[in-house]
């Protein structure tokens, strides 16, 4: 029981309670309990988000679609995800992603119904949850504003940092030339110059439309040193011309 308060405890929707509220919090929830294999599926993209799931032990393998469904994006997750807190509620309450174990794993889970109740005893699971929900909110507009660029180097560093978690590893993007050039617009011979300068520079590696990121925070932070310096050129440019 003891190991249990601490894994409870240091989950992200619970942090700050205390082992009182932790014994509160199982003496009135009904918690379900789910092992999964390597291999087996936690939820499908488009399947109803009705609970609440957070990774006990063993990582799980999560896969986005990258706007055509021949492109992904995959990432590795450790102990301590949530899952589905941000489809819990709003207009579309369905998973927009596939999570896969990538490790024999175990997951705790609990109802929408169960999550609200426990959201109205407390004042602290409530701002733990808003805080959640804000991060990803917010991240979309904050990673336009400090990554994107027109590059490919823009365009990754947008789309993981967007789709992936901080703490995710093992991300790969599958997506062959052809539909690179489709999705970013830039020109073929452009776009196999720059994959060439990524590859040189070790923030990715690439063979035959696959993608490996070696390190989520050094391409995040190649990529914002990139929109820095072309926003910085922009800006010059304009002063120049005035």
């Amino acid at each position: 029981m003891a190991s249990m308060y601490g894994t409870i405890m240091d989950l992200p929707l619970f942090k700050g309670i205390s082992e009182d509220q932790v014994s509160a919090f199982l003496e009135k929830t009904n918690i379900e309990f789910q092992n999964l294999q390597k291999g087996e599926t936690l939820y499908l993209e488009g399947e109803p988000c009705t609970d609440i799931k957070y990774l006990i032990s063993g990582t799980i393998g999560r896969t986005h679609r990258l706007v055509s469904p021949r492109c992904t994006i995959k990432e590795i997750l450790p102990a301590g995800t949530v899952f589905g807190a941000e489809r819990l509620f709003g207009l579309n309450t369905c998973y927009a992603d596939k999570a896969v174990a990538a490790t024999p794993s175990s997951i705790m889970k609990f109802s929408k119904e169960q999550y609200l109740r426990l959201l109205a005893s407390d004042e602290i699971y409530l701002m733990n949850v808003l805080n959640f929900l804000s991060l990803r909110a917010q991240r979309s507009i904050d990673s336009l504003n400090n990554i994107y660029s027109s590059s490919l180097l823009g365009h990754i560093g947008y789309w993981i940092a967007t789709m992936t978690d901080r703490c995710s590893t093992g991300i790969e993007i599958q997506c062959n030339i052809k539909d690179l050039v489709e999705i970013t617009g830039i020109r073929i011979t452009d776009l196999k110059g720059q994959i060439r300068d990524l590859k040189r520079d070790g923030i990715l590696s690439y063979t035959a439309g696959l993608f490996k990121i070696n390190s989520r925070s050094e391409i995040l932070e190649a990529a914002v040193r990139e929109h820095a310096r072309l926003v910085s050129a922009d800006e010059a440019s304009q002063e120049t011309s005035k």
